[in-house]
């Protein structure tokens, strides 16, 4: 008897060890092979009160900004904790969570997560929720989160992210998927430890005629947020006033057409950055500022939403010297360590943007993020 209860005792145990490595390493959101999930998961690799800047959005801050090249022309650290669709409901956690393990001196926020219509379907059909929860560490301010936003506001089932084995396991094609997420995952452990700092990019662009894009230098045009959207923006600047946060929201440059969808977007965030302007915080809206930029906006973006690798290094030229000038970023001292690791970086972004440069000549398309593929053409760039 003895023997049998230490065999299920064992059997229990190796299981449960299973499930953990099998959610740690293959269970989880992966677009791409874990854009997503790498870059929350590369914010907790940084040390602690070591970046001078942290983003928070959702996908325009991830395809725009660029923390290696950020390093390499102005000197401070930074890292775009940031996941595709993130709404505003998640800013005041992620907020929290930030502040747990650093102390930066600027928190930039984009505030395009304030301008959808309906957020429970954001909630219910994006893997945004998962992709920012299921790589967060446990902490106090994830068990508050799990037991009030996600279940109460979100109406997300708890076990979910209390075990994401169980709503990934199903996701997957073939034996073979499931190894190459899990090389893809050691290998960004073992080998390539963050060097991008989460940076994905794109190289192709989306080619439209001028006279299809409207200029909105001049327009401040705006549309009223929904009563859910609103109320979160107004918690959450109040939120960051009471503790004495620095913080600039921004809208991301995009491209606007009349009457589609980028029209309601750029509207909406308008709307967003009267309140955060009402409540006292500094508003750029990155919409308007296009020519100062430079961007060309037939070549220089993916789609309208998103900028591609010629639109990232402009974008990033321009706010880390925006950063840096205009509101008091001042590159902390940093450890030799912590020096090396940044040097390396920028020295990957460098490569990356030449690697980019090489697709674009030849016809590539390619999504550039911390892959294997990728990090091993990069090597052969100086």
């Amino acid at each position: 008897m003895r023997g049998r209860v230490i065999r299920i005792v064992s059997f229990a145990l190796a299981a449960a060890a299973a499930v953990l490595l099998l959610q740690t390493y293959v269970f989880r959101e992966y677009w791409q092979y874990g854009q997503g999930s790498l870059r929350v998961r590369g914010f907790y690799r940084e040390p602690a009160d070591s970046l001078d800047v942290v983003f928070i959005g959702d996908s325009t801050v991830y395809a725009g900004y660029a923390p290696g090249l950020a390093y390499e022309l102005e000197g401070y650290t930074s890292y775009a904790c940031a996941v595709g669709s993130n709404v505003v409901t998640t800013w005041k956690t992620i907020t929290e969570d930030v502040l747990r393990t650093q102390s930066p001196r600027l928190i930039v926020v984009e505030v395009g997560g304030a301008e959808y219509d309906d957020l429970q379907t954001q909630y219910d059909t994006t893997s945004t929720l998962h992709t920012l929860f299921d790589n967060m560490p446990w902490s106090a301010v994830k068990m508050r989160a799990l037991g009030g936003f996600l279940t109460r506001e979100a109406g997300q089932d708890a076990v979910e992210f209390i075990l994401p084995f169980v709503r990934w396991h199903l996701e997957w094609s073939g034996f073979a998927e499931l190894g190459e997420k899990a090389r893809e995952m050691l290998y960004w452990q073992c080998v390539s430890r963050n060097a991008l700092k989460g940076l994905c990019t794109r190289v192709e662009s989306e080619i439209v005629s001028p006279d299809r894009l409207l200029d909105v230098t001049d327009d401040r045009t705006s549309r009223p947020l929904t009563a859910e959207s609103e109320a979160a923006l107004r918690d959450y600047l109040a939120y960051c006033a009471e503790n004495g946060l620095n913080v600039l929201f921004i809208s991301a440059p995009c491209r606007v057409r009349a009457g589609e969808e980028s029209w309601d977007k750029y509207t909406r965030c308008n709307r967003a950055g009267e309140i955060v302007e009402e409540c006292g915080f500094p508003f750029v809206s990155f919409y308007r500022l296009t020519d100062e930029i430079g961007l060309d906006m037939t070549r220089d973006f993916f789609n309208d939403g998103h900028l591609n690798y010629r639109g990232q290094i402009k974008f990033t030229t321009y706010i880390s010297r925006l950063l840096t000038d205009e509101y008091g970023v001042v590159p902390r001292p940093l450890t030799e360590a912590q020096t090396a690791d940044w040097e390396r970086t920028a020295d990957y972004t460098r490569r990356l943007y030449a690697y980019a440069a090489d697709l674009e000549l030849t016809g590539g398309a390619d999504i550039l993020t911390e892959r294997r593929d990728v990090m091993r053409a990069l090597e052969g760039y100086a």
